[in-house]
């Protein structure tokens, strides 16, 4: 706020999932935990991603095993751990994809104790079917608690259920060519929408 002058202009952006909107504007009044700015004149409108996302679907489902976080047997908020699957425990399912990164879902919130913006973990293995797994380097760019409600019926009436789920965005950084090859073929057959 100590940068922020009375009658010079300031950029001012939105970032969206998929579009980033700026303007400049110039600022009216400045007050102790606020600023007013003036109606912007043009909006810019950017779009953020680069390559095409696409669904993982349930015949083609791919995982992320995250070398800064792995599930406790007496952690509550984890997936269910048993000794002789420590692996497959760790497994984060892929909602979609890209060349140029992903979207991870879980149920379990014990991910977001370890997970927020600007988080690295430079050891990620991506499992895609079929293909040994791919080591990445991975950059939490977005995480969002997302809340759905749930209607069970009974005999005399519904109960509202809500279930809650936890997404993570993860951008790719430093990739190799072999796993740019083998995301794009994957992506390939994700394309192939009910291909025979």
């Amino acid at each position: 706020m100590a940068m922020i002058e009375k009658g010079r202009g300031i950029q001012v952006e939105f970032a969206t999932m998929a579009t980033k909107i700026m303007f400049t504007s110039p600022v009216l009044d400045i007050g102790e935990s606020w600023v007013r700015v003036g109606f912007p004149k043009t909006l810019v409108s950017l779009e953020r991603r680069s390559s095409d996302r696409y669904v993982c679907r349930d015949h083609l489902m791919s995982f992320l095993s995250f070398s800064l976080w792995e599930p406790k047997v007496n952690d509550v908020l984890a997936p269910p751990m048993y000794a002789h699957q420590k692996e497959s425990g760790a497994m984060v399912t892929i909602a979609d994809i890209s060349v140029g990164g992903i979207c991870v879902v879980t149920r379990f919130p014990s991910i977001c104790s370890v997970f927020f913006r600007g988080v690295v973990d430079g050891r990620a293995l991506l499992h895609l079917p079929m293909q040994i797994p791919l080591p990445v380097e991975a950059e939490v760019r977005w995480i969002k608690k997302i809340k759905e409600h749930v209607a069970q019926p009974k005999a005399d009436g519904t109960i509202s259920l809500y279930t809650r789920s936890y997404r993570l965005g993860l951008q790719f950084r430093n990739q190799s060519e072999s796993s740019k090859i083998a995301i794009k073929q994957f992506t390939q057959q994700l394309a192939l929408k009910d291909a025979i």
